[in-house]
């Protein structure tokens, strides 16, 4: 795959999936822009990117904030004038009964996770239809298909996601923009660490987890990392509006009786 001189934007590359995402894409010779709410995490992928030879630039963003999301374009086409791949992976999860989901938890979730990939996109896809070309992958989730429970505005947002994906693509294939999803699976990220350890015995949790996937393990963010760069790329070049799910097998089975 050859992302060599694509501009391409991704959100989230603080660490897990989109940390990976950045480091791929540059690896095959993109120029990588990261946004990130958390400068801490963000000059860290920065630094490890650019030790292996490569490089992110790096602008510190709060993509659920229509005023951020702005500026950070702002500084994006003053710098590149056009953006060719656009990757909106943010995501934020959280485990709560649902009577015990607050107005406010719900608010944050849908922020972060579907009006963050809103913004984003209204302000890239102007770009690429003046250019005539574009790729927009947005990270979804197995849980927008079926849930763990205790997930509904993460799960909500994320379905939310694969709505907006088919009616951009619907609305943007004209213009010769695509628009794919991927839905991760279990995958090993800091944020999949937090959910194991929630209940206490994460060795447990894990144990149970990966019994639970047919490939009998949790993918890595590599994977989900090269499964977005193919979208990206001219090999998917007549793939729109899809989802892609990258989950080890989990979502092809039914209960075993």
């Amino acid at each position: 795959m050859d992302l060599n001189t694509k501009v391409c934007v991704i959100t989230g590359v603080g660490a897990g999936i989109g940390a990976a995402i950045a480091d791929v894409f540059s690896q095959y010779g993109a120029h990588v822009i990261g946004l990130e709410k958390d400068r801490v995490s963000l000059n860290r992928t920065a630094e490890r990117i650019a030790a292996r030879g490569g490089s992110l630039y790096a602008i510190c963003t709060d993509v659920s904030s229509e005023a951020s999301v702005r500026s950070a374009f702002q500084e994006i086409t003053s710098r590149y004038q056009t953006i060719d791949v656009l990757v909106n992976n943010v995501g934020l999860e959280f485990y709560k009964d649902f009577v015990s989901v607050s107005v406010e938890d719900w608010e944050h979730q849908l922020g972060v996770n579907l009006r963050s990939v809103f913004l984003c996109c209204s302000h890239v896809v102007p770009l690429m239809m003046k250019a005539g070309h574009g790729a927009i992958i947005n990270t979804a989730s197995v849980q927008a298909f079926a849930t763990t429970g205790q997930t509904a505005p993460y799960a909500a947002a994320k379905a939310g996601v694969l709505g907006l994906t088919r009616d951009m693509a619907r609305d943007l294939g004209p213009h010769h923009i695509r628009v794919n999803a991927v839905c991760p699976g279990c995958i090993s990220t800091p944020m999949m660490e937090r959910s194991l350890s929630r209940n206490g015995d994460a060795s447990s949790a894990r144990q149970k987890m990966q019994s639970a996937i047919p490939l009998r393990r949790l993918g890595n963010p590599a994977e989900i990392a090269n499964a977005v760069a193919f979208l990206a790329s001219d090999l998917a070049s007549y793939i729109s509006g899809v989802a892609l799910v990258v989950d080890g097998g989990l979502l092809a089975q039914l209960p075993v009786t």
